[in-house]
């Protein structure tokens, strides 16, 4: 017989670090974060558990598609954009806001017509993963602003190392960052959950009319350990057999 582990999720949990998020933050939106199958805790139960987040945030469009059709009516932002006419074609169809980082993707918008999109232009700040650098955000600003199908444009961006606070690379793109974003009249995304917790003074006055993008609510970082966060998932596993044993004897695995 085979007892197999699995995993179970806890919405009750999920409830309070969604609370707990937003009193650390006030007066700043949510982006939830559930790539990944809601980062391995299913996607469904994340997804309906946390309906009162302000957005989602997934990696594919298969993803957002699968939002749609639990009926999650919120915005779903699609980190790493579309590739082609085809995926740009499904992406409005199921009602995405695009993240852009390539230049293919800008020139994709800009051949574009018959449709309007919320657009998110990511800087690549310090992360070098995706991303245009700062020096090149306010020529594809002014591109995207140019395009017929962008009818409203953000800036996004991902900090790197976050959880670490003696690491200065937080500070330095907090700094590249605000240098673009201040007197920019769209939505932002910086604070990521571990810069919600350990860098208070990152988004800190700078929080009206902008969204923080969370890790799903979901606690994995040192620094998120002393903020009530509750653990979303705890294990269950069978048992293939009980016996009881004789004072004295041992017992053994394997």
């Amino acid at each position: 017989m085979t007892c197999g582990a699995r995993a179970r999720i806890l919405p009750g949990a999920l409830l309070n670090n969604l609370a707990v998020i937003r009193k650390r933050a006030p007066g700043t939106r949510i982006m939830a974060a559930v790539k990944g199958n809601a980062y391995g805790h299913g996607l469904d139960t994340v997804a309906r558990t946390l309906a009162d987040a302000d957005s989602f945030a997934v990696a594919r469009l298969s993803e957002a598609e699968a939002l749609r059709n639990l009926g999650i009516s919120k915005p779903v932002v699609l980190l790493t954009g579309v590739l082609d006419a085809d995926e740009l074609e499904r992406a409005v169809r199921c009602d995405c806001e695009l993240v852009v980082h390539t230049r293919s993707q800008v020139e994709l918008l800009e051949r574009a017509s018959g449709f309007s999109i919320v657009a998110w232009l990511k800087i690549d700040t310090g992360m070098h993963r995706l991303g245009f650098a700062p020096g090149q955000a306010p020529e594809m600003m002014t591109r995207l602003r140019q395009c017929a199908v962008v009818r409203k444009l953000n800036l996004i961006t991902h900090l790197a190392a976050a959880d670490n606070t003696e690491d200065p690379m937080t500070a330095r793109q907090f700094a590249e960052f605000h240098a673009l974003s201040d007197g920019f009249d769209g939505d932002i995304s910086i604070a990521n959950s571990p810069a919600i917790f350990a860098w208070p003074e990152g988004p800190a006055g700078r929080r009206t009319g902008k969204i923080t993008a969370t890790s799903g609510c979901v606690p994995g970082s040192p620094c998120t350990a002393s903020h009530r966060l509750r653990r979303v998932a705890g294990p269950i596993s069978g048992c293939s057999r009980s016996c009881s044993s004789s004072a004295g004897w041992s017992i053994q695995n394997g």
